[in-house]
């Protein structure tokens, strides 16, 4: 999902629009077993550099681009902010209950500004982090969710999205 702005509010938020798999990146050709969502600029393009992103490698492989280094770990998703706005991940409740939700934001592309990442319980951010290098894990034990309830885990751009490609798991 995106949003419009930089609010952690969901009523802003809406699905990215554009699903390609593989994913291509045009005349550098396609990143194989990476499925992408963007936000198209117009219904012409053909790549996926489109900012904001959710790219998901659910292949058993590392994954890159034509020529390059594998930098995307296997059974990953990376999500990439826009210029002014959120990327969002988000999950729904299936249970009536408490569910304990841990995970792991990881600089996928080093040498940014760094990103800002949440997990929100509706327009309320439960843990958030800056984030600058390496990985920042989180652990949220025994959070009550009704049915239907869902929890979004967003990436902010931090004032500069340029090369702000960030891993989740």
């Amino acid at each position: 999902m995106e949003s419009n702005s930089l609010a952690h509010d969901p009523l802003i938020y809406r699905f990215l629009p554009n699903f390609t798999a593989p994913c291509s990146y045009g005349s550098l050709g396609v990143q194989t077993g990476v499925q992408c969502w963007a936000d198209a600029s117009d219904p012409f393009h053909v790549s996926n550099f489109e900012d904001p992103k959710v790219s998901v490698n659910a292949s058993s492989q590392f994954s890159s681009l034509p020529g390059e280094t594998p930098y995307f770990p296997p059974n990953t998703l990376a999500a990439i902010p826009g210029p002014f706005q959120l990327v969002v991940v988000a999950w729904r409740s299936p249970v009536d209950g408490f569910v304990n939700v841990t995970g792991t934001f990881t600089v996928l592309q080093p040498g940014t500004n760094g990103v800002i990442w949440s997990v929100d319980k509706g327009s309320t951010t439960l843990k958030s982090a800056l984030l600058l290098s390496g990985s920042s894990s989180f652990s949220l034990r025994k959070v009550q969710v009704n049915k239907d309830d869902v929890l979004y885990f967003t990436v902010d751009p931090n004032g500069d999205f340029n090369g702000d490609n960030r891993l989740f798991r």
